[in-house]
């Protein structure tokens, strides 16, 4: 329960920001982009781009008031200025603060302990090996989508994808809503 009130303390109001900040930068991106290609004009820098391009906005306007510029957001969430200890770090907070992994241990490893063995001796032993197991299954998929980052990046591909994914949620719907066999 304290998880899951930190997790709607702490990363609903970040993640009501970032998706505000997320959609007034590519806005004022485009625009940028398109005004440029019109004008057959190099971009300008940041300063005179900000004074030119970014309106003012009402702060009342705003769902959470912010003092974040765009571009500090955007570096927030570009993690290759992370070093690998504050990605290890940001990692473990969203881990922690993520109720469905408590969930998961709770109803699943329980079944597995041996009644003659330390509970929590076991229940961390079987911890660890899920862990282990995670980090390799995800070298795996970074390695192939490393090998094949050339082929997802094209747009007929991404839109591929979105439609077999959209109509895959599509038809877990379809059978939700159907009478029970």
């Amino acid at each position: 329960m304290v998880l899951a009130v930190a997790w709607a303390v702490y990363l609903i109001p970040k993640a009501l920001k970032h998706h505000d900040e997320v959609a007034r930068t590519r806005s004022i991106d485009r625009f940028s982009t398109a005004m440029r290609v019109l004008a057959r004009r190099e971009p300008v820098n940041r300063r005179d781009t900000r004074l030119v391009v970014t309106p003012a906005r009402p702060q009342s306007r705003m769902l959470l008031p912010t003092t974040q510029t765009a571009a500090a957001v955007a570096a927030d969430d570009n993690p290759s200025h992370l070093t690998k200890w504050a990605s290890w770090r940001q990692g473990l907070g969203v881990n922690i603060l993520n109720p469905k992994i408590g969930a998961f241990y709770v109803a699943l490893l329980p079944q597995f302990i041996p009644t003659d063995v330390s509970p929590v001796l076991m229940g961390a032993l079987l911890a660890v090996v899920h862990s282990i197991e995670g980090i390799l299954w995800f070298t795996l998929i970074i390695a192939g989508a490393h090998a094949m980052r050339a082929w997802l990046r094209r747009s007929r591909v991404q839109r591929g994808l979105n439609g077999i994914t959209g109509a895959t949620l599509i038809g877990f719907g379809v059978a939700l809503a159907l009478p029970g066999r």
